[in-house]
């Protein structure tokens, strides 16, 4: 009977140090599962944002007297009266890149 208990208690050790190594694997079964979903979650936004652009918008008021006025949207300063540039209506164009008081995206006066 004594060599039936420890044959019992060996295989009962070994058992309990496979259930341990199995849990083991299951935490990291679950934490790659994770790491796969996320992965894909951030290629879907990534893939969403991928044509993202960004414009600004300069208005073209008509003054009183029939002159336009170029109007910084980054800033709201109006940064060239009479302008002579022809009325733009939409917006997202580079229509006013040909304006005196632009530089670039943004007006001389623009501290942005």
């Amino acid at each position: 009977f004594k060599t039936l208990r420890n044959e019992r208690f060996s295989i009962k050790q070994q058992m309990h140090a496979s259930r341990g190594e199995f849990e083991k694997l299951q935490v990291l079964l679950q934490s790659l599962e994770l790491r796969k979903a996320e992965e894909t979650s951030f290629g879907r936004s990534a893939q969403s944002f991928a044509n993202y652009t960004r414009t600004k918008v300069i208005r073209v008021p008509v003054t009183k007297s029939g002159g336009k006025t170029t109007t910084c949207s980054a800033c709201s300063f109006a940064c060239h009266p009479g302008c002579s540039l022809q009325e733009v209506t939409s917006t997202g164009t580079s229509h006013f890149k040909g304006c005196a008081a632009m530089r670039g995206d943004h007006c001389g006066k623009c501290p942005g």
